[in-house]
């Protein structure tokens, strides 16, 4: 996979690769021309206004008379994304073979990663303090010996199970930091 998460489709040579992201990219020589006829009837809407100016006079001009939701370019057409369910189902009917290669999963895996690198965490012998957010359990943040330094590294304190506080040993964390 190369850095912009394109993936390589030279591999598919039999049917429809379907690339979901933000929009769905579908190449050009993959389409057939029952799907074209698919797209072009589910995908453009005649737009209302435009009939309405018309029939009672008023100018059209700037007025589409259709909504097209899909996009063309070189090589490929962009149509929207929640239109995926429709497409799939309309390739099984027709018995149209597909691939889907979906890059949001990729992008999410990139920020998932990236969240853990960056989220700090306190329990039992892990001490790693996050960029912006650490994650602790109120015994683990009781029993440190340095408390007075870690709750200077925090501007706010957000406690989960507060409703804990009355047993004891975290109402002691509950006191901690400036904030």
């Amino acid at each position: 996979m190369n850095a912009s998460h394109e993936p390589i489709i030279a591999f598919f040579t039999i049917g429809l690769t379907i690339i979901v992201n933000n929009h769905i990219k579908l190449p050009k020589s993959h389409l057939t021309p029952v799907l074209v006829q698919y797209l072009r009837d589910n995908l453009n809407f005649f737009n209302t206004e435009y009939l309405i100016k018309k029939r009672i006079g008023i100018s059209t001009y700037q007025t589409e008379k259709y909504f097209k939701l899909i996009t063309e370019e070189s090589e490929h057409i962009y149509i929207p994304r929640g239109f995926l369910n429709n497409l799939l189902r309309f390739c099984r009917e027709k018995q149209i073979s597909y691939k889907t290669l979906d890059q949001r999963k990729l992008k999410l895996y990139d920020y998932q990663k990236k969240a853990v690198d960056e989220i700090g965490q306190i329990s039992g012998r892990k001490k790693k303090i996050g960029k912006q957010i650490t994650v602790a359990m109120m015994q683990s943040l009781v029993k440190m010996a340095t408390i007075d330094d870690l709750t200077n590294q925090f501007g706010t304190i957000i406690i989960d199970e507060c409703h804990h506080i009355p047993a004891g040993v975290p109402y002691l964390a509950a006191g901690l930091g400036p904030s």
